[in-house]
This record gives structure tokens, C-alpha cells and sequence, in this order.
């Protein structure tokens, strides 16, 4: 798999509880050989993963975060699920067309 840098991804970012969604912040997304890094930086959330299969990966961010990421072939997003410190949600990372 050839190295993607997609610099206008999208990235929405759901709570599953009190705390509003945060929908089409800008956000830096690469994935490549080695893995996946999320960098959205209006977020201070920086995120590195690992593959664990194909279109499967997990993260962890430098503020705490643990999640994962899948995206089916040829699909235009990636979707899973976050936590951290007791809160949890999913975020989606759209690539751009």
C-alpha cells in the first residue's frame, strides 16, 4: 500500500453522552505501511495506530485517547470507536473526493 497524506480530511467526533458533537473539523489523516496518524490540531488531538488487518487499525493519542479505526475497501471513510478518561464516542474521518 503506497503512503497517503490527505491534508483536507474531515473528522466528526461523537460523545455518547451530555457533551455536543464535534462535526467537520479540518484534520491531517495518513495511512500507510506502518499504520495511521490523526492530527487535528484546533482538537490538541494527535493520534498514531497500528494495523491490526486489513482496513483495521488502533490508536492511541498523546492526551489519552485509546480507539480504532476501520474503513471498507475502496470506501471513502474511516469509522470506529474512542475513549478516554471515562467518556466515549465514535469518530468518522472523511477522505476527500
Amino acid at each position: 500500500m503506497k503512503q497517503e497524506i490527505l491534508r483536507q480530511a474531515r473528522l466528526d467526533l461523537v460523545y455518547y453522552g451530555a457533551v455536543p458533537a464535534v462535526r467537520g473539523v479540518e484534520c491531517r489523516f495518513r495511512v500507510d505501511r506502518s499504520g495511521v496518524v490523526l492530527d487535528a490540531p484546533c482538537l490538541a488531538l494527535r493520534a498514531h495506530g497500528f494495523r491490526v488487518g486489513t482496513g483495521h487499525f488502533m490508536l492511541m493519542a498523546s492526551n489519552g485517547t485509546i480507539g480504532s479505526l476501520h474503513r471498507y475497501p475502496g470506501g471513502r471513510a474511516f469509522e470506529g470507536r474512542w475513549e478516554r478518561s471515562g467518556e466515549c464516542g465514535f469518530w468518522r474521518v472523511y477522505l476527500p473526493g
